[in-house]
């Protein structure tokens, strides 16, 4: 077994609190959390690598590394002929993160889970911090 970068034990936490997200979700998540210690300690937690648009962005790679991480599955369901894809952690991790990070990601995860896709992602495009961030 490999060590765990400090992004994946991220991802694990993350769905481990709040399983079965989507990629789209998770980024959202991911950068939300990353902007909030980047405002309260000066520096960026996580080496993801964030490519923008007017009003969305992605995470370079995001997918294959999404796909890469030990006991997470990618789910796709077809409802109404309209399938959804999410990631589904198959056993909840202990994972050892920050304190501080941890922290942050519990209050975003409580503040955004009853969101819809759209909302967070305008909680995310709409912060003052968002562009000058992804350009860095």
């Amino acid at each position: 077994m490999k060590d765990m970068s400090l992004e994946e034990k991220v991802v694990k936490y993350i769905l481990t609190r709040q399983n079965d997200l989507s990629p789209f979700r998770l980024s959202r998540i991911l950068i939300l959390s990353e902007l909030e210690y980047v405002k309260k300690h000066g520096k960026k937690p996580l080496e993801f690598y964030y490519v923008i648009y007017p009003s969305a962005f992605y995470i370079e790679g995001f997918s294959e590394f999404l796909q890469d991480i030990e006991d997470l599955e990618k789910v796709i369901e077809e409802k109404d002929s309209k399938k959804r894809g999410y990631f589904h952690l198959k056993k909840p991790c202990s994972c050892e993160i920050p304190e501080d990070l941890k922290e942050i990601i519990d209050n975003i995860l409580t503040t955004t889970k009853d969101l819809s896709d759209e909302d967070l992602n305008r909680m995310v495009v709409e912060r003052e911090d968002y562009r000058s961030y992804i350009q860095n």
